[in-house]
């Protein structure tokens, strides 16, 4: 009986024993488990500030581009009233020209039309 007793409790003792190796081999793979989460969480952790920075980067270009936008959109309308300006000065300046050269030419027919007169009248006198 009690090499059976011994015999029960050395298998208990095998039996526990197998059971604590089990659970520490269960207990490493958890821990391994555990780190690799913890690296996956530092290497997430590392992705979303990276992306934080790279989403605010990407707002300061934004807001630089709607800046230089704005400004071209200044200078195009500026250039667009010089524009309209120049062609009023210019459309101004040919009617100026044009009115010009009308008396001039009306001036020079005058001038040939008295000449023919003057001509037509020496011609009369001479007859």
């Amino acid at each position: 009986v009690a090499s059976r007793g011994a015999a029960e409790l050395e298998f208990a003792r095998l039996t526990a024993d197998e059971q604590v190796r089990s659970l520490e081999l269960r207990l490493q793979e958890v821990e391994a488990a555990d780190m690799e989460h913890a690296e996956a969480a530092s290497v997430g952790a590392a992705e979303v500030k990276s992306a934080a920075r790279q989403a605010q980067e990407c707002e300061v270009a934004i807001a630089a581009i709607e800046e230089e936008l704005r400004q071209s959109r200044e200078v195009r309308e500026t250039m667009a009233e010089e524009l309209h300006f120049a062609a009023s000065s210019e459309e101004a300046l040919l009617q100026e020209l044009m009115a010009e050269r009308i008396e001039r030419n009306r001036l020079t027919n005058g001038e040939s039309v008295c000449r023919v007169v003057d001509e037509e009248c020496k011609a009369f006198e001479a007859e």
